[in-house]
């Protein structure tokens, strides 16, 4: 089988943790069935200039690099923000149509496009140009946020409709993907693993001593971008509370590349709690497993997740969740020996759920044995039996369309 995988959302030279759960659903695909994969993750064009930030660093984003062997291509296409995005799928179809179109001709047989909006749509433009099947699966916020946008909401139906086979990461994601789609479309549930030989329990002190924390004090991990649907500005305001009511030795660890990065470094002066609070911006991923280690807890505060491989990389090492009753992480934390789900997403019920967990002896082989519950082996089972259902189902197509 020959695939073509396609989205923005994709690491790269420049951004190496951009999309990275992409990467890990395809490499663990290619390790078990020895797939024959090709990566087209287009970037938005932007000229090779200085002084613009990330969108310097997009400019100078390799057309084509390798990874584990694996080609990947980083087609450039417009972004125009006055505009809005109801024309991203075209600009970005537009853009990768030259490669795919290639990388077709040389008997790549099927699309598999992650991320509903923009990246499903322009795949379902190409997939009908080119007359191939088409794969689309949804993640989070293409499924949950974007389609509050009218626009966005009928692009997406119609990609949904045009699409040889539906995955979500979580069932909630994948009953919204049948309702956007009439109801009548089946989505499968293809959940994101965790690589239990790479995320270990190891010794806290260690753990600690590596990112220049000291040993004593107890420490809550907070992972993700620093924008405001991740919630670490309610983990501040938690920690607030926290040393108010009895905890003084509570230290933030705050891990995440982000435009908030400024904003939270002032609300920790703002609330008196600078010293507790440490950003550390964006790691490596080598360093993660030290990260969820050396933490007492890991606190996903998010507004919304499709499934936070955040949760299940921090079970494998042994450390417990607090994370937000939102659906993904619902699925994902079904036991109270692993961690706790608390609502409503405030800085009181973070903080209430934090001092739960806190006060709490946990059984870090419980919560391990827990997480190995979750490899990647039946996900990529069921994602090459997807692909072979949609293959099917192309060709039995009169046109290689749904109608």
């Amino acid at each position: 089988m020959r695939v073509i995988l396609f989205s923005t959302l994709f690491p790269n030279a420049e951004h190496p943790q951009h999309g990275i759960f992409v990467w890990e659903r395809l490499r663990h695909l290619i390790a078990r069935h020895g797939i024959d994969a090709v990566v087209v993750a287009p970037v938005p064009y932007f000229p090779k200039l200085g002084g613009f930030g990330r969108w310097s660093s997009l400019g100078r984003v390799p057309r084509r690099e390798v990874r584990d062997g694996v080609p990947v291509y980083h087609p450039r296409y417009l972004v125009t923000p006055k505009l809005g995005m109801s024309l991203y799928p075209v600009t970005l179809a537009l853009g990768a149509a030259r490669v795919v179109s290639r990388l077709v001709r040389e008997g790549y047989e099927l699309v598999d496009a992650h991320y509903l909006y923009p990246d499903g749509v322009a795949a379902a433009l190409l997939a009908g140009w080119l007359r191939v099947p088409l794969v689309v699966t949804g993640r989070g916020s293409d499924v949950m946020v974007l389609p509050c946008l009218r626009i966005v909401r009928r692009w997406i139906a119609w990609s949904l409709r045009r699409a040889h086979g539906r995955a979500a990461v979580c069932t909630a994601l994948a009953e919204a993907m049948r309702e956007m789609a009439g109801g009548t479309l089946d989505t499968v549930t293809l959940r994101n693993g965790v690589d239990t030989d790479v995320f270990v329990h190891t010794d806290r002190d260690s753990a600690r001593r590596r990112l220049g924390i000291p040993p004593h004090g107890r420490i809550i991990a907070s992972v993700g971008l620093l924008i405001e649907r991740k919630g670490h500005h309610l983990a501040i305001d938690a920690l607030a509370r926290l040393r108010q009511e009895g905890f003084p030795d509570v230290t933030l660890l705050i891990v995440g590349n982000g435009p908030w990065e400024a904003k939270l470094r002032k609300q920790a002066r703002q609330r008196q709690v600078a010293d507790a609070v440490i950003v550390y911006g964006g790691l490596p991923p080598a360093d993660m497993p030290g990260v969820f280690a050396a933490a007492d807890v890991l606190l996903l505060a998010s507004r919304s997740e499709g499934w936070a491989n955040v949760i299940l990389e921090s079970l494998a090492c042994g450390t417990p969740v607090v994370a937000s009753a939102v659906p993904g992480t619902v699925e994902a934390i079904r036991s109270p020996d692993v961690g706790i789900v608390f609502a409503p997403r405030s800085a009181a019920g973070v903080a209430s759920a934090l001092r739960a967990a806190l006060e709490r002896v946990w059984d870090p082989m419980t919560i391990r044995d827990y997480a190995r519950g979750f490899s990647w082996d039946e996900t990529s089972d069921g994602q090459l039996a997807l692909f072979g259902t949609a293959i099917r189902r192309f060709r039995c197509e009169p046109h290689g369309v749904d109608e």
